[in-house]
């Protein structure tokens, strides 16, 4: 079975306080090779970098879940991590 991330899926993979329990069982099975690596291309890097800018913006609103600049950095550099890696992403052509 092929698996295709969107942006939303990987964004909340690296924010604990948004992940899904699911969502994490997946990532889990990546990291071990229980399942195929996930295709990523170039655009879907920027997207899943702008999602967690947006998550900063609007979590200055009372209404949404907060999550500072840093968290966002810390989540952003663990995904550019796991890309080097290669042990989860395989890169793709748009």
């Amino acid at each position: 079975m092929k698996i295709y991330a969107d942006t939303n899926f990987i964004a909340r993979l690296y924010l604990p306080q948004f992940c899904h329990e699911d969502a994490a069982t997946i990532m889990d099975d990546a990291r071990s090779g229980r399942i195929a690596r996930i295709p990523i291309t170039w655009l879907l890097e920027i997207e899943v970098t702008s999602a967690w800018e947006l998550y900063v913006f609007f979590g200055k609103q009372p209404q949404h879940p907060r999550l500072t600049a840093e968290q966002a950095a810390a989540a952003h550099a663990d995904f550019r991590d796991d890309i080097r890696a290669g042990l989860i992403y395989e890169p793709a052509a748009v």
